[in-house]
């Protein structure tokens, strides 16, 4: 099926691309594979919705047509509206001190084991200690998939409702501080290199 859509796809495609319904096809061809997916073969949407991408992208002639439009609908309406349900799914005023704790070790390990995990396997590779921790540290920040994931996991009964707001928070700030400590890390490493150079 997805060899026929990807040989298929673009021919219709190219044929349409000058037709301005052709990003409002985009979108209804999104939303029908995100829902195949899930109530047809027990997968997430958004596996339906990201091969749906991979096959839109195969559109040579109307893929930068379609990811300007869609850009624009995806910032000014489903993005606000999926983080609008998250929020409200969250209750933080009521967590107890246990669940604040859990929050607390749950941030430190999301942390540690992206720092850990991606570094080391950056050094493996052979970059630099400098450069491996930098990479370790960029990859601490967890997006909207780990959203969709805990949403998921609560829905089907694998996560508990009281634990969703500690995963939130953890997505929070683990967003938050990535950059500050990813600036922190590339600013170590220009000042390593300036003494080293003062050094010589």
């Amino acid at each position: 099926m997805r060899l026929f859509c990807i040989s298929t796809v673009p021919q219709v495609g190219n044929r349409i691309w000058n037709k301005k319904r052709v990003a409002i096809y985009a979108v209804v061809f999104c939303l029908l594979l995100s829902y195949i997916s899930e109530v047809y073969f027990g997968v997430a949407d958004i596996t339906g919705a990201y091969f749906a991408g991979l096959i839109l992208f195969n559109v040579t002639e109307t893929k930068s047509y379609i990811a300007s439009k869609i850009n624009i609908t995806s910032y000014m309406f489903f993005t606000p509206i999926f983080f609008a349900s998250i929020g409200i799914k969250t209750v933080i005023m009521g967590m107890s001190q246990e669940l604040i704790l859990f929050t607390l070790a749950l941030l430190i390990v999301a942390i540690l084991s992206k720092i850990v995990g991606c570094g080391l396997g950056a050094k493996i590779c052979g970059f630099s200690n400098m450069d491996s921790l930098a990479i370790g540290v960029g990859m601490i920040s967890r997006g909207e998939v780990a959203l969709i994931v805990a949403q998921k996991g609560e829905q089907a009964g694998l996560i508990s409702s009281t634990l969703f707001p500690a995963i939130v928070l953890v997505v929070i700030v683990t967003t938050l501080i990535t950059p500050i400590l990813l600036k922190t890390v590339v600013y170590m490493k220009e000042q390593k290199k300036v003494d080293a150079i003062a050094a010589r």
